[in-house]
């Protein structure tokens, strides 16, 4: 009966399935459909997908209705998870519209720096170095985002070899201290003894250190 398979149903699916069938009946429409919530004795919540056809009589009274029930749990968890990976997409696009704009208005200063008719040669190197500077970063982030998708494609190579742990922070520390110094952060570099190695791809490491570092 409606009424037992309408006590089954969430509280809001029900509110929404007696709307619904009123207007089914008010215009004698001959078929009814709605994804409900049901709640099992477990706790666990299942999503069913209602069809049903309704039949009247010659006088426009309703006489019976017959239907099915589909599981549509799996397509709601689906659907759920494309959501939230859309959103999930579209707030690193956000992020990463916001890190790569970081870099360019410096660049264009410098850019206007370096067109003026009276810029000093002092000033042209300070402007290029600026620009280089910036530059070397949005290329670091181009090649982020290049291996992140290596990643999800597992497609990721690592090419592993014997390395000085103190070499790898050495070379990383001076790649990073022009990038610091010009931001005020001092950077003071502790490693273990020289004899220490570890069996790892070198510039993989040393990107995950500059990362880092740069945002210590």
């Amino acid at each position: 009966a409606w009424s037992e398979w309408n006590a089954l149903i969430e509280q809001e699916d029900a509110a929404e399935a007696n709307e619904r069938m009123n207007r089914c009946l008010e215009g004698r429409a001959p078929q009814f459909e709605q994804d409900v919530c049901i709640r099992r004795p477990d706790g666990s919540v299942r999503w069913l997908a209602t069809r049903a056809r309704i039949e009247y009589a010659a006088d426009g009274e309703p006489r019976r209705m017959h239907g099915v029930l589909l599981d549509a749990t799996g397509q709601r968890l689906a659907e759920g998870a494309l959501d939230a990976a859309r959103r999930d997409k579209e707030a690193f696009l956000t992020g990463l519209a916001r890190e790569l704009r970081g870099p360019l208005a410096p660049i264009r200063n410098s850019l206007a720096l370096l067109r003026a008719k009276d810029a000093s040669g002092e000033n042209v190197t300070w402007a290029a170095e600026i620009i280089e500077r910036h530059v070397n970063q949005l290329v670091g982030m181009i090649d982020n985002l290049l291996d992140l998708s290596l990643i999800a494609a597992q497609r990721m190579t690592l090419r592993r070899q014997p390395t000085r742990l103190r070499e790898l922070v050495a070379e990383t520390a001076a790649a990073c201290r022009g990038a610091l110094d010009a931001r005020g952060v001092r950077l003071a570099v502790d490693v273990l003894p020289d004899g220490v190695g570890v069996h790892v791809d070198p510039a993989r490491v040393r990107k995950v250190l500059a990362i880092l570092v740069e945002h210590a």
